[in-house]
């Protein structure tokens, strides 16, 4: 989709008398209540209002159409019986309200906080966001199959996503600790990425966008199922960005450095493709993306000022799956597959050593590659109708960790190391209905790496049902992250500073315990609760142990406690009102304070309404994030976000537009930068645009 972009000044400085988050919180909350007051006088007087949500009988209510979800626990369930909190966002509300990627989708999600540092998106939960992370504590699959790559642990969420958001049906966020089913990454929470199928396509699709800078993005896809069996899915598209003609950061405010304006430095291309075949009980799935970001923050202390440094990730995934019906009311499922996964960064450095000598450009390249062949195999079996028990098995051969940085010609390498390793995991759950309106989940899960050996991962919940339409869960699970090869095998010597390898650096684990409540107060108004701690040990941290020299370790203690409420109304016609707000107070141990990028505070509100016997759909939704503090020490402001989006899929035949404005009020604010950033703060972008429109053939 058309990446984040925005309506910039040519002149340094020029968003410094941007609206205030006050006034953006006053325009919003106006806005969404003028769209509210619109639509149930058109639908209902206020008495039929109070009628829906209070008049509706228990027969009418234990009709209710609940969500179902996979991935919390590897077999298809109600969200209400779900060891775990979860949200379900689908492709209808990716469409009304204007997502183009998959770190806008999680950044609407409750209690979920997204930083972008101009070049990734960087995803926090429950509080935990630390600065100069890959994502890695959030495992990302799609289908059910995992995608975090193997050399950092990233799961890809900007325009560097493996998958388009227009081939996407739905996506489950599942919360909490996912280490007993999923093993590595799935630390604070699991993402499964459901994509669509022949049937929801059929035929051939063809999109076009347009938005701020001249950006564009294309997408073709076909769909189909033939008369033989065979079920096809195909799709490609392509992204372009030039980026900001112009970004002003004050701490390069000097002659030197072009007065703090980089120019023409924040280009942004991508390409992916995406296929699902079909057949009996086989599925075969291939994808590849590509991506280039001109990076113009100068991180890592590059040259300011420059297209000449720029990241580019290639990742790729081949994956053959079968599932069958065995016995009675058993289900075996296997997989095969094939990541690969590439890196490559060019980084503009200048050596000169005093501000008179002339420059010394000098370009440092860098590169990794991952490339792992796995398999899984797991089955379900329905014993007396309300017992399920799972076992299942999964292997990975890492064999390529490459990871490569050099300078100069002839090279002269700072790092080559080529490593491969092995692991490999058995895991069992069973659920028991201990009584009409109880069920208990037990799951254990063990994991053995080459690299540091065996860890044991349990969960336990209790989901309790009082009445039809409510729900309680007691939820415990302890689930960990093993060291990613970035973090195990990097090793760099300049002759000024140095990173030295840790061979007993071993995995970071958590232990959380939620409370979750769920109730229906009617067939279309849905609340839930949580509160939730956990602990976090052996944390894996770049420490510097003295002279200039740096490792990664076990090392650090963090304790959260947190809640987060939302309520949700929806009607047949398409109309929602979605609000929630999290608390989270996440501290480090040893120093007692709150920890970096981690706001207290979060809250959001989306409105979604038909208008002109739905004819037309106005999306429109508000995003408050509280202050934070930078890993630098900087003090980040807190701020609101709004933005609108108008969709029609009814006008001509097949045909679907939407325009939409992102950051509507055009809020000045700022995301807090990492340690490889001069800048404590990174100024986001103003108001931007998107057109865009779909013909289905």
């Amino acid at each position: 989709m058309i990446a984040s972009v925005a309506y910039r000044s040519d002149k340094p400085g020029a968003r410094t008398a941007q609206s205030s988050p006050v006034w953006s919180a006053r325009a919003t909350l106006v806005l969404g209540l003028m769209l509210t007051l619109h639509v149930f006088p058109a639908r209902a007087t206020a008495d039929d209002v109070v009628d829906d949500l209070l008049g509706k009988s228990i027969e009418e209510l234990l009709n209710l159409e609940v969500p179902t979800v996979y991935s919390a626990s590897k077999r298809e369930q109600s969200i209400t019986n779900a060891p775990a909190s979860v949200t379900i966002i689908t492709a209808d509300e990716i469409a009304k309200f204007g997502y183009r990627n998959l770190a806008d989708v999680l950044g609407s999600i409750r209690g979920v906080h997204v930083i972008y540092d101009r070049n990734y998106h960087h995803i926090g939960l429950q509080g935990f966001n630390r600065p100069g992370d890959y994502d890695s504590r959030i495992l990302k699959l799609i289908d059910g199959q995992r995608v975090n790559e193997n050399v950092y642990g990233s799961g890809q969420s900007g325009t560097d996503s493996l998958i388009d958001l227009d081939i996407i049906e739905r996506i489950e966020f599942v919360r909490g600790p996912g280490s007993a089913l999923y093993g590595t990454s799935a630390f604070f929470g699991t993402i499964n990425i459901i994509t669509r199928n022949a049937e929801s396509i059929d035929g051939v699709e063809a999109s076009v966008g347009y938005g701020s800078d001249d950006s564009y993005h294309t997408r073709l896809a076909y769909g189909n199922t033939f008369d033989n069996g065979i079920s096809a899915v195909v799709s490609g598209s392509f992204f372009d960005d030039p980026g900001a003609k112009r970004l002003f950061y004050e701490e390069f405010d000097d002659p030197s450095t072009n007065n703090g304006v980089a120019v023409k430095a924040d280009g942004d291309r991508a390409g992916r493709f995406f296929s699902n075949f079909s057949y009996g009980d086989f599925n075969l799935q291939a994808a590849f993306s590509q991506r280039r970001k001109v990076v113009p923050t100068a991180a890592f202390f590059t040259i300011f000022n420059t297209r000449d440094t720029w990241t580019q990730e290639e990742q790729a995934l081949l994956s053959l799956s079968y599932s069958k019906d065995v016995l009675t009311d058993a289900v075996v499922n296997g997989r095969a597959y094939f990541s690969h996964y590439a890196y490559k960064g060019e980084y503009l450095y200048d050596y000169r050593l005093l501000p008179s000598d002339p420059p010394d450009i000098v370009s440092n390249q860098d590169f990794a590659t991952g490339q792992v062949i796995g398999g899984e195999m797991h089955g379900t079996k329905t014993i007396f109708d309300r017992h399920y028990v799972t076992v299942g098995g999964e292997f990975r051969s890492n064999f390529r960790q490459d990871q490569v940085n050099y300078e100069g010609d002839p090279k002269f390498y700072y790092l080559n190391a080529k490593k491969s390793t092995v692991e490999g995991g058995l895991y069992f759950q069973g659920e028991a209905a201990l009584h009409e309106n109880v069920m208990f989940t037990g799951g254990l899960r063990y994991d053995h790496f080459e690299a540091f050996g065996g860890t044991w991962n349990p969960r336990v919940a209790l989901v309790i049902s009082p009445v039809e339409t409510s729900t309680l869960k007691l939820v415990y699970g302890r689930a960990y992250r093993a060291p990613s090869a970035y973090e195990l095998y990097y090793e760099y010597d300049d002759g000024f500073t140095s990173v030295l390898r840790n061979p007993d650096l071993s995995e970071e684990t958590v232990s959380t315990y939620e409370i979750i409540a769920e109730h229906f107060f009617t067939d279309r108004l849905y609340g839930t609760v949580s509160s939730y701690y956990y602990e976090v040990k052996d944390l894996i941290s770049f420490v510097d142990i003295g002279g200039s020299i740096s490792q990664f370790q076990n090392r650090g203690k963090t304790t959260a406690i947190g809640m987060s409420t939302e309520l949700s109304y929806s009607t047949p016609n398409g109309f929602l009102a979605r609000g929630s707000y999290a608390y989270q107070r996440a501290k480090d141990d040893a120093t007692g304070t709150r920890l970096t990028n981690s706001p207290l505070h979060l809250a959001k509100f989306n409105l979604s309404v038909p208008f002109f016997d739905q004819l037309f759909n106005v999306g429109f939704e508000a995003q408050y994030t509280a202050s934070m503090t930078a890993a630098l020490g900087n003090h980040v402001d807190d701020f609101w976000v709004t933005n609108l989006t108008v969709l029609s899929n009814k006008l001509y035949r097949n045909l679907e537009l939407s325009v939409s404005i992102y950051n509507l009020a055009d809020t000045s604010y700022g995301h807090p930068g990492s340690l490889d950033h001069v800048q404590g703060v990174l100024p986001q972008d103003g108001r931007t645009f998107r057109l865009k429109a779909s013909y289905r053939f």
